[in-house]
């Protein structure tokens, strides 16, 4: 029966044809015939795409042909056809559809689920005996996906097909292997899981998928700030301890800025006070908070902010080791004239042209960053090495956007996934050309990085602390208040006698804003 529906479009926007210009007269039978027919329908790149189509079926055709016996080839032949319609829609016609589409299709859906169901992880299994059919398509076999899982390696994770980490995201979901320690898995094909059931799933299956994610992202940030540390006996144990220190104290200042003035961008109603959940979201999904320095007078030093988090020193950016001068960044902020309180342009922009513009063309952005150890120093990660603040375990990014005395300035602050030049351990390395839809999808802190909280659009300063909100009577300018507020929250990290109080402070630390205190110290 006919569905109504309009034919599916078979390939991308320059690459398709339509399944109605093929069918719109009956191709001739000669290969030149064929391709004369093609230019007239579709243009040249029509045909390059029907010629790999071609290739692709012939290889597919080889191995039906080796397939066995014809009940075999009848299971095989309605496993493909199964597993084509549901990834591309039922609309089309099986043999027109080539794996380049197939791949496409794969690529949106690893972004918005849903995860294979178990029907069409069986069709898949029934393609056991043509592997080549399925990693033409770049997916892979049962038996392919259940090694990786076993063999529990994950470096190189990001190098595989989307469509393969999708089957053994799926794969795992659908029969996870017990868990050694009781705690919420870590491993990548987890996260992927994971965030896919979440945005298909009903309430309140949803609601208990995203309170696993936000307690995950709040543990792993208490297991960097109260770790094991290294025995002495480890190689360099000292200089970590002192990165991981220094990290962790930058990490805590930050989170001291974000607990106090954290908003949160709200199509319709602006910035409003981030009231929703932990604060630790803000950096634990990849992204950047923004915090508006206000303008400078005569004399006042640029650096205030940078010094405070202990990035810098004096009045020229020197950067305090072992924080690092960065030489790149893609994140850029646009700022206009201030002629009064959150006056002037105050804009996010990104992209490969702004990490140029940063190196090249603006002497008012300074860009710094140190490395903490996510998860906690001394930790095994998931692929069961030691957690080191070595650039590979996370990365704090400060963009500085020097304020003058006609111009707020700004810091951009960010958790990356690695240090720039660094591997991560999925296999994803940090370069000049990295941007966020190339890199790896959940951040070191476990948070996928379509979760950011914050609503709008990169320009609308999705996650904003302004900080000429920082005042009280008792602290009439802003860095002064910030730094009253730091030296409360120190008094109470010193109060801890061991480390399960420390952890409760932090926990606070990191956890939901606690507006009404902040409203009375106002």
């Amino acid at each position: 029966m006919h569905s109504g529906r309009s034919p599916e479009r078979i390939g991308g926007e320059r690459e398709g044809v339509r399944l109605a210009n093929v069918r719109r007269a009956p191709a001739p039978g000669t290969p030149v015939q064929r391709m004369l027919f093609l230019q007239r329908a579709a243009g040249n790149t029509a045909v390059t795409q029907a010629l790999g189509g071609a290739r692709e079926r012939a290889g597919d055709s080889a191995e039906e042909q080796a397939g066995g016996q014809s009940g075999d080839r009848s299971a095989v032949a309605a496993a493909k056809a199964g597993l084509t319609r549901s990834l591309v829609g039922h609309n089309v016609q099986i043999p027109l559809v080539t794996a380049h589409f197939v791949k496409g299709r794969l690529d949106d859906r690893i972004n918005d689920g849903p995860l294979f169901s178990q029907q069409e992880l069986g069709w898949i299994e029934a393609l056991s005996g043509e592997p080549g059919w399925l990693h033409r398509r770049h997916l892979c076999t049962i038996a392919e996906a259940d090694a990786y899982i076993a063999a529990d390696d994950h470096r190189a994770w990001i190098k595989r097909p989307t469509g393969q980490r999708l089957v053994i995201a799926s794969r795992y979901w659908h029969n996870p292997p017990a868990s050694a320690t009781g705690r919420t898995p870590t491993r990548p094909e987890h996260h992927i899981a994971r965030f896919l059931a979440t945005r298909r799933a009903a309430s309140p299956q949803r609601r208990l998928l995203e309170q696993e994610r936000d307690d995950q992202i709040r543990d792993t940030f208490l297991d960097t700030f109260v770790a094991p540390g290294l025995k002495d006996s480890h190689s360099n144990a000292e200089e970590h301890r002192r990165r991981d220190k220094h990290a962790n104290e930058m990490l805590t200042r930050i989170f001291v800025i974000l607990q106090h003035g954290l908003k949160v961008y709200e199509p319709g109603e602006g910035h409003v006070d981030y009231r929703e959940g932990d604060v630790a979201r803000a950096l634990a999904h990849g992204g950047r908070v923004n915090i508006r320095i206000p303008k400078i007078t005569a004399g006042e030093n640029p650096y205030a902010l940078t010094n405070h988090l202990g990035a810098t020193r004096g009045d020229r950016g020197e950067a305090v080791a072992p924080t690092q001068k960065r030489s790149f960044a893609t994140h850029h902020m646009g700022i206009g004239w201030d002629d009064g309180p959150r006056s002037g342009r105050f804009k996010e922009k990104s992209g490969l042209a702004y990490s140029l513009q940063n190196k090249f063309a603006d002497p008012r952005t300074k860009l710094y960053g140190a490395d903490p150890a996510a998860g906690g120093l001394g930790n095994l990660d998931f692929n069961g090495e030691t957690i080191l603040p070595d650039g590979s375990n996370g990365h704090i990014f400060l963009g500085l956007k020097l304020p003058t005395t006609h111009r707020p300035g700004a810091l951009q602050v960010g958790i990356e996934t690695t240090a720039p030049g660094k591997t991560s351990g999925v296999g994803y390395k940090h370069t000049w050309r990295s941007s966020e839809k190339k890199s790896s999808p959940v951040s070191s802190f476990h948070g996928h990085k379509q979760d950011k909280i914050g609503g709008g659009k990169t320009g609308d300063n999705q996650r904003f602390v302004d900080l000429d909100e920082f005042r009280s009577p008792e602290h009439p300018d802003w860095l002064g208040f910030l730094q009253h507020l730091q030296e409360e929250w120190e008094a109470k990290l010193n109060a801890a006698r061991d480390d399960a109080q420390r952890r409760t402070v932090y926990a606070e630390l990191i956890g939901r804003r606690r507006l009404a205190d902040q409203e009375d110290q106002s």
